[in-house]
């Protein structure tokens, strides 16, 4: 207890929580400017290394010196008549105050201004009851939850069922998976069309199902199926639209290109789908795919690398290298510089090692938001690259910052169930629990057949604001088991 009063009589303990205070607002208005002049990561590193050794410097100072009137002196040399140790420790109470209030601000900053956005977040109907209505014209009655009415099937809505792989080589199947999602991409930017989730559609992939059964299930008015062979550089790719009324097929084309013209294939069957439906683009085609490569090996590397990070674990450790190999070849091209941020973003999660070596988180959190910033500069309208930011945003607090970049993502894509995932998590995070609970259940109404849907709105139902559902929550936790047994 005499080492204690003297470390008390000595201000050690207030000099300590004022000095702990006093940096964390330093910490955090610094990463506030060190983030918007795109510093490098060492900076901050630096700046949280000298705060470290201030503090024990401090306690040191603290213990062995004392302030008196006539200046700094050894604590042994001052007479303790001429001691004012209760003069400062008032003085410490007072920078331990202001210290508080900084904390206080910050904080009141980080939810006020997620609140403003929050606004847009009404304006542009994300997280309300009535954009769930406008936005899941095309989801089925069979699949939703009890409480939901049914939804009447728009004629200008599709699904695009993965392109069967017609390749010699069944490797090849990352290739025709990824044809088909970059077509379903570029259809999704007509906004008179309404495309069901990439999700929901490859469901179905490899099950021999009638067309007219899955466009019903789907809630779609037709169906997109096709084929892709690939020898070395040449490609054919089969494309045929089928009414789900009548099973009758609307438009059928077969397409002979040279790799290389990959991109401006993808574009012409998005073109000749709209016309089938007599639904105009009102863009460029042009504008279609605004960021591409010139590298179709690095193409290819991406598509392969996309896969291999849906598939999570070890995968994503694959990816990132693939990734990292792409950027190389090309360090214009943003899709590889968001992917390579998310799959870094993910790794700590998923691993205990990177590159055969013990995992430095500082370095991979730089790395990551290094090449999502860079992802979002070169191509602004990509969703996967304010994704990407977003993530890096929240892992390192940034909640108002992370809202935005998740809001950028969803305008892009309102349908991409991983965005609307994560960005739930944060809003439930963040204490909204209501608009985290209404965007979770938007995500399992776009796709109902998706487990981590299901689960992601079950999570929200059961830390929800009013009492939980059980009896919604068992018929749900059923649903995923039906899908996927043994995954709960």
């Amino acid at each position: 207890m005499s080492l204690f009063n003297e470390l008390k009589k000595r201000n050690v303990f207030r000099v300590g929580l004022a000095y702990v205070i006093s940096a964390w607002v330093i910490a955090q208005v610094v990463d506030l400017v060190l983030d918007s002049i795109e510093a490098p990561a060492w900076v901050m590193q630096a700046l949280l290394l000298g705060l470290g050794l201030g503090f024990i410097a401090a306690l040191i100072i603290a213990w062995a010196y004392e302030l008196t009137p006539e200046g700094i002196k050894r604590e042994k040399d001052v007479v303790r008549d001429d001691s004012i140790a209760n003069i400062t420790s008032k003085k410490l109470n007072y920078i331990t105050l202001a210290a508080a209030l900084g904390v206080l601000v910050i904080f009141v900053y980080q939810q006020i201004n997620p609140a403003v956005v929050n606004q847009v977040v009404e304006d542009k109907s994300i997280t309300t009851e009535s954009s769930i209505n406008q936005d899941n014209n095309n989801q089925p009655d069979s699949t939703l939850s009890q409480d939901q009415a049914p939804i009447e099937t728009s004629n200008k809505s599709i699904a695009v069922l993965p392109f069967v792989n017609m390749s010699n080589d069944p490797s090849q199947e990352y290739f025709s998976d990824g044809i088909t999602e970059e077509i379903l991409n570029v259809l999704v930017k007509n906004n008179q069309l309404l495309v069901a989730a990439r999700t929901s559609a490859f469901a179905y992939k490899g099950k021999n199902i009638d067309i007219r059964t899955i466009g019903k299930e789907l809630g779609v008015a037709h169906v997109l199926e096709g084929s892709v062979r690939r020898a070395d550089d040449d490609l054919r790719i089969t494309a045929q639209l089928i009414r789900v009324k009548d099973g009758f097929h609307l438009w059928s084309e077969t397409y002979d290109r040279k790799l290389e013209k990959i991109f401006v294939l993808q574009e012409e069957i998005a073109i000749d789908i709209s016309k089938a439906l007599s639904v105009p683009l009102g863009i460029e085609s042009s504008q279609l795919i605004t960021n591409r490569t010139n590298d179709i090996t690095a193409y290819d590397m991406f598509l392969k690398g996309r896969v291999l990070l849906r598939k999570r674990g070890k995968s994503i450790e694959q990816a990132a290298n693939l990734m990292a190999e792409v950027i190389q070849k090309d360090p214009q091209y943003a899709p590889a510089r968001a992917l390579y941020a998310l799959a870094l973003n993910y790794i700590p999660g998923y691993l205990s090692s990177y590159q055969n070596k013990p995992l430095d988180l500082q370095q991979i959190s730089a790395e990551s938001l290094k090449n999502a910033r860079i992802a979002v500069r070169l191509d602004p309208t990509l969703a996967m690259a304010h994704f990407a930011l977003a993530n890096n945003y929240r892992e390192h607090l940034s909640w108002a910052l992370a809202e935005d970049e998740y809001l950028k993502a969803l305008t892009i894509a309102p349908n991409n169930i991983d965005v609307i995932e994560d960005y739930s998590q944060l809003l439930q995070t963040m204490g909204r629990l209501k608009e985290s609970l209404s965007l979770a259940k938007k995500g399992y109404e776009l796709e109902p057949q998706t487990p981590i849907a299901i689960l992601n709105y079950i999570d929200k139902l059961s830390f929800g604001i009013d009492k939980p559902d059980y009896k919604k929550i068992e018929k749900l936790a059923l649903q995923v088991l039906s899908i996927e047994p043994g995954s709960i």
